[in-house]
């Protein structure tokens, strides 16, 4: 985390400046999200993200500007060390949503069901596929969970509904937004799971699309791997539904690793 202080309008201005991407608040992130969809502008973006008022903000200079964008653009650059610019943990952790919080997986996908990570992953890659809002409501209610509550027993249409009037119970943040930001971070986490598992995700992750009467059909990558995984053991089916998808995912990695390598 970098210092920033400046001078403006003969007052001194001092803020923190993330340098990587484990730094971001969950206010940054969702001022990010926020410029990225187009519901604020530049001007009211970085006065989220430096935690500066907007008075402020309009009356800094061209040069001024350049240098507080420069600081954000450094955030693309992926520091040695990091697999691949990916979060093992999520930066918004919760989110109320008309008066209910809801909250992510812990860190590492610590408590994360492999049905659930397939369920989220695949809405994931299907809204990718086809921009349709619905796969992205369905994979926000997947993921963010009220505190305790059970995956298997989600009533997803319900909660679906939740998150599609989420725009009217955030506080600064329109609803296009949060949505972007939830998205973003699953793709940081993706990404983190590529550098820990490069044998599994570059399966996984490249998804075949057909058209059928002009519209995007989705593949389910994860249903053919979860089907190679069951085989014919139909009856552990709900077991290995259950299992904490980092077992899961750590011993398919091996797997394709030893075919890879000729081992069986």
């Amino acid at each position: 985390m970098r210092k920033l202080e400046f001078e403006t309008g003969g007052k001194r201005i001092a803020c923190a400046v993330p340098e990587r991407w484990d730094e971001v608040s969950a206010e940054q992130l969702l001022a990010l999200a926020g410029l990225d969809v187009g519901s604020i502008d530049g001007s009211e973006f970085y006065a989220r993200y430096f935690g500066i008022r907007r008075e402020v903000v309009d009356g800094l200079d061209l040069y001024a500007l350049f240098v507080l964008n420069g600081l954000v653009e450094q955030l693309s650059v992926l520091p040695d060390g990091e697999r691949r610019g990916g979060l093992r943990r999520f930066l918004v952790p919760s989110y109320v949503l008309g008066g209910r919080r809801f909250v992510c997986p812990a860190d590492g996908l610590s408590g994360m069901s492999f049905q659930q990570f397939m369920t989220v992953d695949t809405f994931f890659t299907w809204y990718l596929e086809t921009d349709e809002r619905r796969f992205l409501l369905q994979m926000c209610s997947c993921l963010y969970l009220e505190e305790g509550e059970d995956f298997f027993e989600l009533q997803l249409e319900e909660r679906m509904k939740v998150w599609g009037r989420c725009d009217t119970a955030t506080d600064r943040t329109d609803g296009a937004a949060v949505l972007r930001s939830v998205l973003m971070q699953w793709g940081m986490v993706k990404r983190w799971l590529a550098g820990a598992y490069p044998f599994l995700f570059p399966v996984a992750v490249v998804q075949q699309q057909t058209v059928r009467g002009g519209r995007k059909v989705a593949s389910n990558v994860w249903l053919e791997i979860f089907d190679v995984l069951v085989q014919d053991d139909l009856t552990r089916i709900d077991s290995y539904r259950k299992l904490a998808c980092m077992d899961v995912l750590r011993i398919l990695n091996r797997r394709l690793k030893n075919d890879r390598m000729g081992k069986g």
